[in-house]
């Protein structure tokens, strides 16, 4: 696997960005949110960097977490903005609205993405039947909303014109990658604290029991060795 370095995920950063942006406004319909959602991705990127190879599509990895930051989102109670201020809605998304949250997910993937039925799978966990029953039917929904007009070439290229005429990155590379080395170390500290707060939790039991007072030894009566006679005990109790 080959880690990527700083050049390189620089790079990766500022040829991707815009277009991430782009598929998560499809997926969301939010746009501010598309483009906060890929920026913590991309810290968080830089953190895991060992986890994903540069040669085995990273973007899906952003993409990834992209969309499960905005599901934690929407289930702290954030509200999607409806539209965008003083311009134009783009076309696609808007007829993506109409969609359901599974159906509008694996349109975005097969058609801006381009990926494939298992490609498709692969990255949002479910099975290659799933995502062929979830595309047709996101298909046949989205035909209705466009009057029969599904998603083509022109469409696509509308939304990735918007991403790169609006998306402007509030970080830049450098500032990603520092925020994502923080992100690490405090990930690291965490790790380490509680593993001293185990240790010290450990100690302190030992020390307690060290301290207690042994149980109270029971003298054998005769004919039974220690501790007989108290099951003895129990039983003529029963």
């Amino acid at each position: 696997m080959h880690m990527m370095g700083e050049e390189e995920f620089d790079t990766f950063y500022s040829v991707s960005y815009s277009s991430l942006a782009g598929q998560l406004y499809a997926m969301t319909g939010d746009w501010a949110e598309a483009q906060q959602v890929v920026q913590e991705a991309f810290v968080r990127a830089w953190d895991h960097r060992s986890s994903f190879d540069l040669e085995a599509a990273p973007d899906s990895w952003v993409r990834t977490v992209a969309r499960h930051l905005t599901g934690s989102r929407r289930r702290r109670g954030h509200e999607p903005s409806s539209g965008l201020a003083g311009q134009e809605p783009v076309r696609f998304v808007e007829a993506l609205r109409r969609l359901g949250d599974d159906q509008r997910h694996f349109v975005v993937l097969h058609y801006l993405c381009d990926l494939g039925i298992e490609d498709i799978a692969a990255e949002t966990g479910v099975t290659i039947e799933a995502v062929r029953a979830g595309l047709a039917r996101g298909r046949a929904a989205l035909a209705v909303a466009r009057d029969g007009e599904l998603p083509h070439e022109e469409l696509v290229g509308e939304l990735y014109d918007f991403a790169n005429r609006n998306a402007h990155p509030r970080l830049t590379a450098q500032r990603v990658r520092e925020q994502g080395d923080r992100r690490r170390l405090s990930r690291r500290s965490a790790t380490v604290g509680g593993a001293g707060v185990l240790a010290l939790a450990g100690v302190v039991v030992v020390a307690l029991l060290a301290g207690s007072p042994a149980p109270p030894r029971v003298a054998p009566t005769a004919g039974h060795p220690t501790g007989a006679h108290r099951v003895a005990a129990k039983q003529s109790r029963s």
